[in-house]
C-alpha cells in the first residue's frame, strides 16, 4: 500500500484512530470522558517523546471541532505522515489492520471503556495487535514483526 511506512522509521509519531462511541452513546462514552481520556493520553504519549495526531471519525467531526487542543488528521496529512507513523492506537477500527501487517508500525489496542466492556479482545487473540500499556511509552521503540 502506498500510505504504510516502506522503511524503518525512528520518528516518534503516534496516531490515535477515533471511533463515534460518543455520537452513538456506547460503551458508556461522553463528551466529557472522551476529553478528558485524550488529555491524558497525549500526556503520556509526550512523556514518551511521541507526537499524537488524532484521525476522527466522521460521525465525530463536532466533536473535533469544539476541541482544537489536538493535532487532527486530514486527507493531506493523513497521507503524509502515515509514511512514518510508528504507532497506531485505537479500539477497533477497520483502518488499524492495514497498519497492523506492515513490519514497521506497531498496533496497540485499547479497552478502557467507561462501562467496562471488553469488545477488542479478538484483534489481541487473531494476533493482529497488542494491548496499549501507558507505562511501556517512555522507553519505547518500534519492534519488527
Amino acid at each position: 500500500n502506498n500510505y504504510l511506512p516502506n522503511k524503518p522509521t525512528s520518528s516518534k509519531i503516534a496516531f490515535f484512530i477515533d471511533q463515534p462511541y460518543v455520537q452513538h452513546k456506547l460503551y458508556g462514552w461522553t463528551r466529557e470522558k472522551k476529553f478528558n481520556f485524550l488529555k491524558i493520553l497525549s500526556m503520556n504519549l509526550q512523556q514518551g517523546e511521541f507526537e499524537l495526531f488524532i484521525k476522527p471519525h466522521p460521525r465525530e467531526i463536532d466533536f473535533w471541532k469544539k476541541h482544537h487542543c489536538f493535532s487532527l488528521l486530514s486527507g493531506k496529512s493523513f497521507h503524509e505522515l502515515s509514511k512514518t507513523v510508528s504507532l497506531i492506537i485505537g479500539y477497533n477500527s477497520t483502518l488499524l489492520f492495514p497498519f497492523a501487517v506492515n513490519t514497521y508500525t506497531e498496533v496497540r489496542i485499547l479497552n478502557n471503556h467507561p462501562s467496562g466492556q471488553q469488545v477488542s479482545d479478538f484483534l489481541i487473540e487473531k494476533g493482529i495487535a497488542k494491548w496499549f500499556n501507558h507505562n511501556e511509552l517512555i522507553n519505547w521503540e518500534v519492534k519488527k514483526k
